[in-house]
């Protein structure tokens, strides 16, 4: 189940509690997170019980993947729905491939984000 922090990070429950039991800060911009997951709205929640059912009536044997959108806060992401195999990716909380990809994307349009309000807030440029 998707939950999402304070500061409006998403992330799976299982890795969110795991690294929480760490450290009490956002895995991906360190502000506390007090041990607040809220769940995801049901909209959102709805739309990957959807993907996981599709996955699992067979639509995840095919190579030419799917287009997926994922909405995360101000963001869209559209990636190429690949099924990876591996043992491990869900038993220990280990990101797929294709999750990777999406965590990394978004954090590129993040850092893109933040560059262009610093720079519209200082006038400043950063490279």
């Amino acid at each position: 189940m998707p939950v999402v922090t304070q500061c409006g990070h998403y992330f799976c429950e299982r890795c969110a509690l795991q690294h929480y039991s760490g450290s009490s800060t956002c895995f991906v911009c360190s502000k506390p997170t007090n041990g607040i997951f809220n769940e995801v709205p049901k909209k959102f929640a709805q739309k990957q019980q959807k993907v996981q059912q599709e996955e699992s009536e067979g639509n995840q044997g095919s190579d030419d993947g799917d287009d997926i959108t994922t909405r995360v806060g101000a963001s869209s992401i559209a990636v190429k729905n690949k099924r990876v195999d591996s043992d491990d990716s869900e038993e220990n909380g280990i990101l797929s491939k294709a999750d990777r990809e999406v965590f990394e994307e978004y954090q590129n349009k993040k850092k893109e984000v933040d560059r262009k309000k610093y720079a519209s807030q200082t006038g400043w440029f950063i490279p």
